[in-house]
């Protein structure tokens, strides 16, 4: 059985954001040279996710909005003022 590993590395610009991996896995498919198998991407990081959707923006505009929504900036300040100064500057990456 044919086996390929490979990693991307995905660089975001804002704290809340959709990128569409769509041609980079097709992109590292193609490469392989393996007709049939399964593709398994692992985020491993706490604050990131995977889904798959259609290629829609406004889908994504809606994801961020009701993201937003859910945990809004005033939510996360009020959370630092009352845990303290020692997760001020950590508590934003651990929610977006």
């Amino acid at each position: 059985m044919k086996k390929m590993f490979k990693t991307l590395l995905l660089k975001t610009n804002k704290k809340l954001e959709i990128s569409d991996i769509t041609r980079d896995i097709v992109t590292i498919v193609n490469e392989s040279n393996i007709n049939n198998g399964l593709v398994n991407i692992w985020v491993p990081h706490t604050t990131a996710g995977l889904t798959v959707n259609e290629h829609d923006p406004y889908l994504w505009n809606d994801i961020l909005s009701t993201m937003m929504n859910i945990v809004s900036p005033k939510l996360i300040i009020t959370a630092m003022q009352s845990i303290g100064t020692y997760l001020e500057n950590r508590m934003h990456t651990h929610i977006f």
